[in-house]
């Protein structure tokens, strides 16, 4: 058993499980996005994290 505060550690490729990607919630609740497919407003959150990353 671990001792209180105690951290546990994410080494190598087990840390990517946390790993996401930040997309304008507008694209999803504004309904002058409503005709734009989900792909592609999802391909629009990756162009722009790898544009700004």
């Amino acid at each position: 058993m671990a001792e209180p505060g105690a951290l546990d550690y994410f080494y190598g490729t087990e840390a990517e499980q946390y790993t996401f990607y930040r997309i304008p919630k507008v694209l999803f609740t504004d309904p002058g996005f409503r005709r734009i497919t989900a792909d592609a407003k999802i391909l629009y959150g990756l162009m722009l994290t790898a544009a700004v990353g």
